[in-house]
């Protein structure tokens, strides 16, 4: 960094209040609201709702999935409040992202353990195996682009770190929402395919996030 961009920096901590510390939370969830709302659309019009999606409800295996995925978001995004402001050093919490990830792995190795060997892929890879990863990745883009536009107004001096931590958060959002489209059930198959998805998001952030988030 500059001269000019450290003594910016200082200021800027030294100064939260012009950075809106108050706003953070505010606009993260607006931002994840509005961009929430074009993803399920996206969705609708692209995916459809998976046809069993009434009975599924009433079944644990969706809940599952949507508190692996949901769960990863909620603390990427407490994450991501921290790296809003300037003096943030690091993402402090993100290892719990780690928990509801080694739980899901727990329940997929029951699975596999208890599961015959002659129906093991098909529940490992499911039907839609080549698509799941990519399609998370495709609608955790709307969400990622608006954290990008709301942290422009904010002060983050990790624009790496806060791009990928973006991305995975946007990945977790789009996941969780891909769970009313998604028929896959299997503990194996999310713990893999999702986890995939999650991390070419997560990925996705890394690179793009520092050419939004220059100084």
């Amino acid at each position: 960094m500059t001269g000019s961009t450290d003594l910016l920096i200082a200021s800027l901590s030294a100064n939260p209040a012009r950075v809106g510390r108050r706003d953070v939370p505010r606009r993260l969830a607006i931002t994840v609201a509005v961009a929430g709302v074009v993803t399920f659309a996206i969705i609708v019009a692209w995916l459809g709702f998976r046809p069993d999606l009434a009975g599924a409800i009433h079944r644990p295996t969706i809940w599952m999935k949507w508190a692996y995925t949901g769960s990863i978001a909620a603390v990427a995004l407490i994450v991501l409040r921290q790296l809003a402001r300037p003096e943030a050093a690091r993402a402090r919490g993100i290892r719990l992202a780690a928990v509801p990830l080694a739980l899901l792995a727990a329940v997929a190795l029951i699975q596999l353990a208890l599961t015959p060997p002659g129906e093991m892929m098909p529940t490992w890879l499911g039907h839609s195996w080549r698509d799941c990863g990519m399609r998370i990745v495709a609608l955790s883009l709307p969400i990622f682009a608006g954290l990008m536009i709301a942290f422009r107004r904010f002060a983050p001096t990790r624009p790496r770190l806060t791009g990928a931590v973006a991305g995975l958060a946007a990945g977790g959002v789009g996941a969780t929402l891909y769970g009313f489209a998604c028929p896959e059930t299997s503990a194996m198959f999310v713990v893999t395919f999702y986890t995939l998805g999650l991390a070419m998001a997560t990925l996705v952030g890394l690179i793009v996030g520092p050419r939004f988030l220059r100084w």
